[in-house]
C-alpha cells in the first residue's frame, strides 16, 4: 500500500478546513491542489456517515473560502471546489484505510487488500 502525504499547500488547507468540518459534522476527505491548463484549483473532499449533499458543501465552502480570503496561505489566484470524496474514493492515506476499517470491503474500489 502506498500511502500518499499531503503538499505544504494541502496540509495547511486541510489544517484550516478541519475545524470548520467537524463544527459542521463532516470529515475532510482529501485536499488537492491541481493545476489544469492555466489554471489552479483547490479541491477539498468531504465526507460524513449519512452521506455528503450539496448543502453540506455550501456549510463548507463559504466559511472555508472566508478563512482562505483571511488567512492567505496561496498567494495565487485558484478555484475553490467543495464536494463529496464519492462512491469511488480513493484510499490515498492511513486515515482513509482506517475509516474504511468497519465498512463493507465491496464498498471500497480501490482497496487492493482485506482491510481488517
Amino acid at each position: 500500500m502506498k500511502i500518499k502525504k499531503f503538499g505544504t499547500t494541502e496540509q495547511l488547507v486541510h489544517e484550516l478546513a478541519e475545524p470548520i468540518a467537524h463544527e459542521k459534522g463532516l470529515r475532510i476527505w482529501d485536499v488537492r491542489f491541481e493545476k489544469e491548463g492555466a489554471s489552479w484549483y483547490l479541491r477539498v473532499f468531504i465526507d460524513k456517515d449519512s452521506g455528503v449533499t450539496i448543502d453540506d458543501c455550501e456549510a463548507l465552502s463559504r466559511p472555508l473560502s472566508d478563512l482562505l480570503d483571511e488567512k492567505d496561505p496561496i498567494k495565487q489566484g485558484y478555484f475553490l471546489e467543495v464536494g463529496s470524496a464519492g462512491i469511488e474514493r480513493e484510499l490515498l492515506r492511513q486515515s482513509h484505510f482506517e475509516a474504511q476499517r468497519n465498512k463493507r470491503n465491496s464498498s471500497c474500489r480501490y482497496c487492493t487488500h482485506k482491510i481488517i
